[in-house]
C-alpha cells in the first residue's frame, strides 16, 4: 500500500511539471503575424505583374523600396493586369515606345502626400489631393467614397478592389489604370477634346456658365450631339432664342452637385441644379438619367466628373422645364 502512494505522489508530481513545463513553452513562443515584404514582393505574390514590370522598367521600382515619408510609408494605387490590358494594345504601344511617359504615368500612382491611411479616413464626398511626386502632373486625385458605411471608395473613379500591407507601404489594388490628365482639364476642355458636345458648348456660351469653369465639384450629365439633333427643329431653335425662359432650366437639369462617379450612382432620384430631381437607374445593363442612357461614363475632370447621355433631359419629377 505504501508503496502504492509513493508511486501515485511520483506520478501526480511527474505530470504537474511537464504540464508547467508544456504551459511555460505555449506562453514563451506566442505566434506572431508573418511580416509582409517590401512593395515589390506584395505586387509580385498578388499577381500585380504588368505594373511591377513596368516598375522596373522605368526605375519607379527604385522609389517603392524607399521607407517612405510618414507612415504607413509608401501609398501606392496599384492597377490589375486586366486594367493595364483594357487600355489597348495601340494605347500599351505608346507608352512603351515614350520611356519618360510611362514612367510620369507610374508615377502618378504613387507618392501621394495622404496624411493617413485611405482606409481611416472620414470622407463625405470629395477629397483631393494634388500628385506632388516627382514627373507626376499637377492634377488633382479625388477620392470619392459611397455607400451607406463609405465601404466603395473610388480613386478618379477606379474602384478600390482591396487593401494590401506591405512593409513600407500600403497598396490599394484598383480596377483601372489612372491615364494622365492634360494640363487643362475643365469641364468645357474635356467636352472640346470629346469633340461630340459642340452644341453643348455653345448652349453654355450663350447662359453664360463660363462662370463655372473655377467652381466644383460638380457631375455634370452631358448630352451628346446627336442627343440635340433628335429635338425636334422647332423647340431647339425655341431654346436657343429663350435662353433666361428655357434654355437656362433645361441646361440645368442636368448638373448635379457633388462628384458621383458611376461607382456611386445608386437607383433613385437625384436633385438637379434646376431644383428638381431626375431618377437615376442603376442595373446590369446600364446606368439612365431621366430615362437617358449612359453612353461614356466617368470622364474626370478637375471640376468633377461627365457622364455622356444620349437623350436631352427636358423635364424633372417637379414638372416641365
Amino acid at each position: 500500500m505504501k508503496s502504492l502512494i509513493t508511486f501515485l505522489v511520483f506520478f501526480f508530481i511527474t505530470a504537474t511539471l511537464a504540464y508547467s513545463s508544456s504551459s511555460y513553452e505555449e506562453k514563451s513562443t506566442p505566434e506572431y503575424p508573418a511580416i509582409p515584404g517590401n512593395i515589390l514582393e506584395v505586387l509580385e505574390e498578388n499577381g500585380l505583374t504588368t505594373f511591377l514590370d513596368l516598375a522596373i522598367k522605368t526605375g519607379v521600382a527604385e522609389t517603392l523600396l524607399g521607407p517612405g515619408k510618414f507612415p504607413p510609408g509608401i501609398p501606392l494605387f496599384a492597377p490589375t493586369n486586366e486594367a493595364f490590358a483594357a487600355l489597348g494594345p495601340m494605347k500599351l504601344k505608346s507608352y512603351l515606345e515614350n520611356p519618360q511617359k510611362l514612367k510620369e504615368l507610374l508615377t502618378y500612382h504613387t507618392n501621394a502626400l495622404i496624411p493617413q491611411m485611405i482606409s481611416a479616413i472620414r470622407v463625405e464626398a470629395n477629397l483631393l489631393r494634388t500628385s506632388q511626386a516627382t514627373g507626376a502632373p499637377n492634377e488633382p486625385i479625388r477620392y470619392n467614397r459611397y455607400g451607406r458605411d463609405g465601404e466603395i471608395l473610388t480613386i478618379n473613379g477606379a474602384l478600390r478592389l482591396k487593401t494590401l500591407r506591405a512593409s513600407n507601404g500600403v497598396i490599394y489594388v484598383i480596377d483601372r489604370v489612372l491615364e494622365l490628365p492634360p494640363p487643362l482639364n475643365s469641364f468645357f476642355e474635356v467636352l472640346k477634346r470629346n469633340g461630340n458636345f459642340t452644341i453643348l458648348l455653345g448652349a453654355f456660351v450663350d447662359v453664360g456658365f463660363v462662370a463655372r469653369e473655377t467652381t466644383g465639384p460638380f457631375t455634370l450629365f452631358a448630352p451628346t450631339d446627336d442627343a440635340f439633333r433628335r429635338l425636334p427643329r422647332d423647340l431647339i431653335g425655341y431654346y436657343f432664342t429663350h435662353p433666361n425662359e428655357f434654355l437656362w432650366r433645361v441646361i440645368n437639369n442636368h448638373w448635379v452637385s457633388g462628384t458621383f462617379y458611376s461607382r456611386g450612382l445608386t437607383t433613385g432620384p437625384i436633385p438637379v441644379f434646376s431644383g428638381g430631381t431626375v431618377d437615376v437607374v442603376v442595373s446590369p445593363g446600364g446606368i439612365t438619367f431621366g430615362g437617358a442612357n449612359v453612353v461614356k461614363a466617368d470622364l474626370s475632370s478637375s471640376q468633377g466628373v461627365i457622364h455622356a447621355i444620349d437623350e436631352v433631359i427636358l423635364t424633372t419629377n417637379e414638372g416641365m422645364a
